[in-house]
């Protein structure tokens, strides 16, 4: 576990973000003495002091800025600055909420999903049934 417990403020607005996005299922805010923390069973979390990156089994990931509680399987501490881990990622930006960097994932993910589909065509294009 990293970190201490959210404040209620900070327990609501997560909380309310992990409720509408439902692939973000595999984590739970629980209750804890003097307030919350995230626990999640599913996927990995990276934490830093600057938050938590919470990257899922389907490719899928969101950010907590501040000082969150965090348990789960394959929890992992870089060792380089925040910013560094989210580069090596790629995002070069840095997100002010949750919201914005699960549209930049979203924007990412949906260019490589093209980029994907682009070369499956250009296969069985060249390679007919042979790829098939």
């Amino acid at each position: 576990m990293y970190g201490s417990t959210v404040s209620m403020e900070e327990y609501r607005r997560l909380r309310q973000y992990l409720l509408r996005k439902p692939t973000l299922g595999g984590c739970r805010v629980e209750r804890v003495p003097g307030g919350y923390r995230v626990v999640c069973r599913r996927g990995n979390a990276v934490v830093s002091e600057e938050g938590a990156v919470f990257l899922f089994e389907d490719n899928r990931m969101a950010f907590y800025k501040g000082d969150v509680s965090v348990e789960g399987r394959d929890l992992r501490y870089p060792a380089r600055p925040f910013s560094e881990a989210l580069a090596s990622i790629g995002f070069q930006e840095e997100a002010e909420s949750p919201e914005e960097l699960y549209g930049m994932a979203e924007s990412v993910y949906t260019a490589w999903e093209e980029d994907i589909e682009e070369v499956k065509r250009r296969l069985r294009e060249r390679y007919g049934e042979v790829y098939e």
